[in-house]
C-alpha cells in the first residue's frame, strides 16, 4: 500500500492535487487532535499526581466491578 502523504509520480493533475490536499488536511487535523489530546492528558496527569490514593481506589473499584466509573470532578474539587 502506498503512503498517501507522498506525492504521486508523474504529472500532478488537478484531481491528484485535490486528493493529495484532502489527504494532507486530514493528516494534519489528526496530528493536531492527537497533540491536543496528549497535552490535555499530560496536564491532567500532572495535576492528579498529588492524588494517587484516589486514582488507586478508582482503579481498584473498576477492576473489581469490571465497569467504567464516571467521576464528578466538581464534587471532588478536581480540575477536569
Amino acid at each position: 500500500m502506498e503512503n498517501p502523504l507522498v506525492l504521486p509520480s508523474g504529472p500532478i493533475t488537478r484531481s491528484r492535487a485535490k486528493k493529495w490536499g484532502a489527504t494532507m488536511s486530514l493528516y494534519i487535523q489528526e496530528q493536531v487532535t492527537q497533540e491536543l489530546h496528549d497535552l490535555a492528558f499530560n496536564k491532567c496527569f500532572v495535576e492528579l499526581q498529588d492524588r494517587p490514593k484516589l486514582l488507586t481506589l478508582i482503579e481498584a473499584y473498576v477492576e473489581e466491578n469490571n465497569t467504567l466509573v464516571r467521576v464528578d470532578c466538581a464534587s471532588l474539587a478536581l480540575p477536569c
